[in-house]
């Protein structure tokens, strides 16, 4: 379960890391990209999946997906 809880947070760190320039980019074209978001929301939970696999030690080599 921790390494679940693990997972949760990378994926919350990544989208708000990435919140900061969608914001940006939105009040800056006066409209919300919703395509953007959603690579955006993409790449979280693949960091995510890949942070709760790595502390698990499974996936590629037993270091997650990427195998790094």
């Amino acid at each position: 379960m921790k390494e679940f809880v693990e997972g949760l947070k990378e994926v919350l760190r990544t989208s708000m890391m990435a919140l900061i320039p969608v914001v940006i980019l939105s009040l800056q074209e006066g409209e919300v990209d919703w395509r953007l978001i959603g690579i955006s929301a993409a790449i979280a939970l693949l960091s995510g999946v890949d942070k709760w696999l790595h502390k698990l030690e499974r996936g590629v080599a037993g270091n997650g997906l990427t195998g790094v």
